[in-house]
């Protein structure tokens, strides 16, 4: 009898575990139109190209991160050195969050940052460690984070927070913290290999409503964690031919036409990228999530890339290199940039800072 009883108990942990492993919902998704065009007017019925202003605190060089809230734009800026800068989004430039040194409330280094949902805190991830600010600049507190590995990102979600680290001999990628950044839950097992996360992914941690989307590079696929749900994992695949081994990282070579997501961005029902492709550099595309049909833009026409969103607007941003050449692709978008070439053919000094895009989405 008692043998009966342990066997019958067995069974109904199997049972139990074959459960939670089918609660990660699993899709196929296919690059389905690889040569159509998207245009601007297609997703957009108003741009808006804003300046940003320039000045020996101000100015830009290689922007990471880009969070919009209240009126104000925060930039994280690494080089030559990391900083938080911020803007107004009319280009005006306000202020820096903390400064170099290794003083109270400073850094050497920064990660990654993210902001509360009202707005009114910064926190800098360094070194495994949160520092915190007011959206004055004023320094509050700093916090260890007590997790093995270096974490990379860090994104406020519902319930606290959620990071991204690199690790070795930690077999889990995502962690989940609350609002003191003590750890909840660890997600998304890599049973145990090292993984790298490449240098140019970057922002492989999105969050929108109470889900988490997080996208890993080596299985071209998406997991999508719901906060409300006790961390329902949702995946999608996207079988994009050839994808990224985890073993094959040391001398992969990237060959297939579209190879990797290399950043994201999800906004209401869509979610704007780009494709890292092995021929022709990066290329952006959009996925309507109700239809699950992925769209790659063909270079007819430029299609920024959508790095923040806040209240009714979109938000990329453009170099002033880049926000040259593009000129002529842009002439034939009558009264739809209606500012572009007033920008464009304002006086130049030795150095322009980068353009802020302001996109109206059509509803």
């Amino acid at each position: 009898m008692k043998t009966v009883f342990i066997c019958l108990l067995v069974i109904m942990l199997c049972a139990s575990c074959f459960h939670r492993t089918e609660n990660k919902n699993e899709n196929q998704l296919s690059v389905i139109s690889t040569d159509g065009q998207i245009t601007l007017s297609d997703l957009y019925h108003k741009a808006k190209f804003i300046p940003f202003e320039n000045g020996e605190k101000s100015m830009l060089s290689s922007v990471k991160k880009t969070i919009v809230k209240a009126g104000n734009v925060f930039l994280l800026d690494v080089e030559p050195y990391p900083s938080i800068k911020v803007f107004s989004t009319n280009g005006e430039y306000i202020r820096n969050i903390g400064d170099l040194g290794h003083g109270k409330g400073e850094y050497t280094d920064i990660e990654d940052f993210t902001m509360n949902f009202s707005g009114d805190s910064v926190f800098l991830l360094c070194n495994n460690r949160v520092l915190a600010y007011d959206n004055k600049g004023n320094f509050l507190f700093y916090k260890d984070i007590d997790i093995t590995g270096v974490i990379r990102r860090i994104e406020s979600c519902n319930g606290g927070y959620v990071c991204l680290t690199e690790y070795k001999g930690n077999d889990y990628l995502l962690h989940f913290l609350d609002y003191n950044f003590k750890t909840k839950k660890d997600l998304i097992s890599s049973d145990g290999r090292i993984i790298k996360e490449p240098s140019d992914v970057v922002n492989p941690i999105q969050v929108y409503g109470k889900k988490v989307w997080y996208y890993n590079w080596f299985n071209s696929t998406f997991y999508v964690i719901d906060t409300q749900d006790d961390y329902k994992i949702s995946s999608f695949k996207i079988n994009t031919g050839k994808a990224c081994e985890v073993d094959q990282f040391e001398d992969y070579v990237f060959t297939s036409d579209y190879d990797a997501v290399s950043n994201f961005f999800v906004v209401e029902n869509m979610i704007f990228g780009m494709f890292h492709t092995a021929q022709f550099g990066d290329k952006p595309f959009s996925w309507d999530l109700n239809s699950n049909e992925i769209k790659v833009n063909s270079y007819s026409e430029w299609l920024p890339y959508v790095r923040a969103v806040s209240s009714d607007s979109y938000y990329s941003i453009l170099e002033q290199d880049a926000f040259i050449r593009l000129s002529k692709q842009m002439e034939h978008l009558k009264n739809f940039n209606h500012n572009y070439f007033d920008v464009f053919s304002r006086p130049r000094t030795e150095k322009d800072n980068f353009i802020l895009v302001e996109l109206s989405p059509k509803k």
